[in-house]
């Protein structure tokens, strides 16, 4: 069993076949989740070991229509199956073993559980590939129910002071995880895009209440008219969209991002950041790492240096993946 970088992409030789993790590698490929950056080649591999639910989302977001997928494979001496990653709708990890060697991959994941994800799975392993996202110290999230309280409780205050509410959120995963707390916690329904409308039609298949309207919709014309509040992507809650709303809706217009990175300066036109991740924040990631028991563990994206630091201290033998040449096949041997 080998973990390969091809193309900056990685890739897990196992005896008579490839695995993409997260990208195309020829006939079969894992895909994680949904999310475009981990799932927009998933219509090139004539398998792909994914859950139902990220191909129902994958078809949701439009685009050619995904590989058929399984939830597991044995061939010869390998095994290889799904567990739960915690990170959106569907998100799985990936547990291989081949020859009396075992691999997890985790793909985007988090360890708490949240309104509309469990919390994800551990899996002891001989070698880890994990994500690193928020692997620096100063990244420690509050209590994610605290926060559903503290973000309901604001949007309640501006509705009663006629204010319209615009959060600025990821279409999927976030806007789903932000319905489902005004729903519980405000009694509120959101305005969303259709994109994301089409993706929480999934969840309410999957039985997770999203009680949400299509801003271009009759209903919404009606909703509207008064302190509405609504969901955009993170990168359209802007001051500008704020005055623009001001000036057609006579209405205050308050601005919030849900996003790990609330502390970031990056954030200042927002009156309010919470910080709702889906990934892991450092504890998280330290503790999950160490669950797992690895021999050996390869940090990527996000602080992966600084992370497989802060492994090392541990007296774990922690590799940052970035620093890796292109091509490099050696990181894990038969």
């Amino acid at each position: 069993m080998r973990l390969v970088y091809k193309k900056r992409k990685p890739v897990l030789q196992l005896a008579g076949f490839e695995l993409g993790l997260d990208c195309f590698a020829g006939e079969k490929s894992v895909v994680t989740h949904a999310h475009s950056d981990h799932s927009s080649f998933a219509s090139r591999p004539s398998e792909i070991l994914a859950s139902q639910t990220t191909r129902e989302l994958i078809v949701a977001r439009g685009g050619r229509a995904p590989a058929p997928a399984i939830d597991s494979l044995s061939l010869d001496s390998v095994h290889a199956e799904l567990f739960e990653a915690g990170h959106v709708l569907g998100s799985k990890q990936l547990y291989a073993e081949a020859d009396g060697a075992s691999f997890v991959y985790t793909g985007d994941f988090n360890p708490v559980e949240s309104l509309t994800t469990p919390s994800a799975g551990v899996r002891e392993c001989d070698t880890l590939f994990m994500e690193c996202t928020y692997g620096r110290q100063e990244y420690s999230f509050p209590d994610r129910f605290a926060i559903y309280e503290d973000l309901s409780g604001w949007v309640k205050q501006n509705q009663s002071e006629g204010a319209i509410t615009v959060f600025g959120a990821y279409t999927l995963g976030k806007t789903q995880e932000l319905v489902a707390c005004l729903n519980e916690y405000a009694g509120i329904a959101p305005v969303v895009t259709p994109a994301a409308k089409r993706f929480s039609d999934v969840y309410e298949r999957n039985n997770i209440k999203q009680d949400c309207i299509d801003n271009s919709s009759v209903e919404a014309a009606s909703e509207l008219k008064g302190a509405f509040t609504a969901i955009v992507p993170s990168n359209k809650a802007t001051v500008q969209l704020a005055a623009v709303l001001q000036e057609h809706y006579c209405r205050p217009v308050r601005i919030a991002q849900a996003t790990g990175w609330a502390n970031n300066s990056s954030l200042a036109g927002a009156h309010r950041a919470f910080a709702l991740s889906d990934h892991a924040d450092f504890n998280g990631l330290m503790d999950y790492a160490l669950s797992t028991n690895a021999k050996t563990v390869y940090c990527t994206h996000g602080f992966s240096a600084e992370f497989a630091q802060s492994l090392r201290s541990k007296g774990i033998n922690a590799v940052d993946c970035a620093a890796l040449r292109e091509g490099q096949r050696t990181l894990i041997m038969d």
